[in-house]
């Protein structure tokens, strides 16, 4: 088992995207005749692991063309501005030149992450692969009338590149409203520690989720409400059928909101989603997962935003008054003659306040 690092470095959503890529390139790049080697990312607090099956040799031949790892960034990748992306692409060219994985063996294998950055040219971090990209606040430029955006992040080539292969290949997108005004919302659930994400069943789970793009006329929360625990009924199904262990542990977001030329960075943060890690692991959880979506989706087609908000905070932040706020909102819609509401069975309600704080 190889062991490779990406070390955090205070962008939260960049270093995910950069250790999807790293996960998503070495499944790629390694083994025989078409079979890939297991490979998972676990977030290990201050860095991410992802270990793999794959040997040494393995990984630094690159089974693979350079024409199937230039398809790793895709042309028709949901990114928010994709004019950037053969910009992207031609990084990916140049470091291909280089010996792009004898340039990630030495960087990220083993934990010892050797600085080769004398290596790698800087280039402009994309605000699309991280919020903290956008450029600082606009100042005025003194005896001037023109005004400056301030300067622009920096980030060295490899890192764009993987974490550009980490987008590609594991962000959910969403949207917030509709038309022209909408706004878009990256969507990146983060591994738990202990067995993480294999990456070939990040796929499996996308392949069988009706859409990578998730809607919501309610805001964030609801919207990422109705994502995870779509992704969270099939990984219930499959701990049971096939015995996965897959384990996210919480959710980073990145919100965009529309502007006259381009999308410009909204709100960002992480989210627990500790009630939803813990549900897959009883009998209850799919008719629980079930009745919650149900729930959010009723209440929000009638015109009832409040409920699906009030259950939405209570998704991702598990404590008493957020139960009582839903409870009683719960109970006022049930009273309503025109809304029929999901009502819960006792054994699901059991469930659902163990996990309350």
């Amino acid at each position: 088992m190889l062991n490779f690092y990406v070390n955090k470095s205070g962008r939260p959503i960049f270093d995910l995207e950069i250790a999807y890529g790293l996960g998503r390139f070495i499944y790629t790049v390694s083994g025989e005749e078409g079979i890939s080697k297991n490979t998972w990312i676990l977030d290990k607090g201050n860095k991410y692991l992802i270990k793999t099956t794959a040997t040494k040799n393995e990984f630094l031949k690159e089974t693979k063309s350079d024409k199937e790892i230039m398809a790793l960034i895709s042309d028709d990748m949901p990114f928010p501005r994709k004019r950037y992306i053969k910009y992207i692409q031609k990084y990916l060219e140049d470091l291909l030149d280089k010996e792009i994985s004898q340039l990630l063996w030495q960087r990220h294998f083993n934990g010892k992450y050797k600085e080769i950055n004398e290596k790698l040219e800087y280039k402009s971090l994309y605000q699309d692969l991280e919020p903290s990209g956008a450029k600082s606040l606009t100042m005025p430029v003194i005896g001037d009338k023109k005004y400056s955006e301030g300067n622009t992040k920096k980030a060295n080539k490899l890192d764009i590149v993987l974490a550009t292969i980490g987008f590609d290949g594991f962000a959910y997108r969403g949207f917030i409203g509709k038309g022209d005004k909408s706004k878009q919302v990256t969507i990146f659930p983060n591994p738990d520690s202990v067995h993480g994400i294999r990456v070939d069943r990040h796929f499996i789970i996308k392949s069988e989720l009706k859409s990578r793009w998730f809607k919501s006329n309610l805001g964030v929360k609801v919207m990422l409400a109705k994502a995870l625990l779509k992704i969270h009924q099939l990984l219930w199904m499959k701990k049971r059928t096939d015995e996965w262990e897959d384990t996210y542990n919480s959710v980073n977001y990145a919100l965009f909101e529309p502007t006259g030329n381009q999308p410009k960075p909204g709100e960002s943060g992480e989210l627990s989603i500790n009630l939803l890690k813990e549900l897959i692991k009883t009998d209850e959880g799919k008719h629980i997962f079930e009745r919650l979506l149900k729930l959010i989706n009723q209440n929000e087609n009638y015109g009832n935003g409040e409920l699906a908000l009030r259950l939405s905070q209570f998704i991702f932040d598990t404590n008493l008054e957020n139960w009582n706020m839903y409870a009683m909102e719960h109970i006022r819609t049930s009273l309503e003659p025109k809304m029929k509401i999901s009502s819960y069975k006792e054994n699901e309600i059991k469930e659902v306040l163990k996990n309350v704080k």
